[in-house]
């Protein structure tokens, strides 16, 4: 599986890769994308370094990550080397509106090896280009893709309102609602989810289980679809409470310190 976002919408904790630690460390193999921030406080890739984790530099070293772990994180190799030049085209210029292009359609130009991911999709005027985006991929490679949106505009699913999840998967296009409230998941607010005053602090509090209850649920929940999404298991009943688990015993968070400890090795 992979989880990333098209960027954008409310300021929140990095829930994607929260979610990646929990459902890797529930049983299912993530292998996560991700850039760094150009809209947001903290993107995915600046928050591994804050944490000490060092993304992959190539598919083998992902793949052996993978293999170890259950959990590897890409780094620029997995995205087309178009990039990198359109980068130096445009300095000295302001580089975030092309930030912002490839945090909208980079879950769909990176060469990541997984079965299917889940991308959210903050801005929906983007729909229309990130669906057949979606379709494109879903075609190309056999990958199931499924794009969530909601009402408040978060590029994750949301733990407290309805989540419409369109799916492209098998040649086949469909969509279904996910509502929280059927899986007993807590009220809450987009405040909630705030990243606070130590973004590195919050992330680690949330996988310990000291996070807010609003954003373990949403984390939870964005777990669970990895599992179901990956065919792991077809129960999501049971995708939130092996989620729950992983954060409640604490392999989630030591799934942090066990990859950190590899990359000091390392370097």
């Amino acid at each position: 599986m992979n989880i990333v976002g098209t960027g954008g919408g409310p300021a929140t904790l990095n829930l994607s890769t929260a979610a990646a630690f929990v459902a890797a460390a529930a049983g299912t193999p993530v292998v996560k994308s991700g850039s760094r921030a150009y809209t947001s406080r903290l993107g995915s890739v600046d928050l591994l370094h804050r944490l000490g984790i060092t993304p992959a530099s190539s598919h083998e070293e992902a793949h052996e990550t993978l293999e170890r772990f259950g959990l590897a994180f890409t780094g620029t190799h997995v995205y087309p080397a178009e990039i990198a030049l359109l980068a130096r085209s445009v300095l000295p210029l302001d580089f975030r509106p092309l930030g912002r292009f490839v945090n909208t359609f980079g879950p769909f130009l990176a060469d990541v090896p997984a079965d299917a991911q889940l991308t959210g999709v903050s801005d929906a005027r983007l729909l229309t280009g990130v669906r057949q985006a979606a379709e494109h991929v879903s075609r190309r490679t056999g990958r199931a893709v499924w794009l969530c949106t909601n009402d408040l505009g978060a590029d994750e699913l949301l733990g407290f309102t309805p989540n419409l999840v369109r799916t492209y998967e098998d040649g086949a296009e469909d969509d279904f609602v996910l509502a929280p409230a059927v899986f007993g998941l807590r009220r809450g607010t987009l405040a909630d989810l705030a990243p606070g005053t130590d973004p590195v602090a919050g992330f680690r509090a949330l996988l310990a289980g000291d996070g807010h209850p609003a954003a373990e649920d949403t984390v939870c929940l964005n777990a669970a679809a990895l599992a179901v999404a990956a065919r792991v298991t077809g129960d999501w009943h049971e995708a939130v409470r092996a989620a729950r688990t992983a954060i409640g015993d604490g392999s989630a968070l030591a799934l942090v310190d066990r990859l950190r400890s590899r990359a000091a090795v390392a370097a």
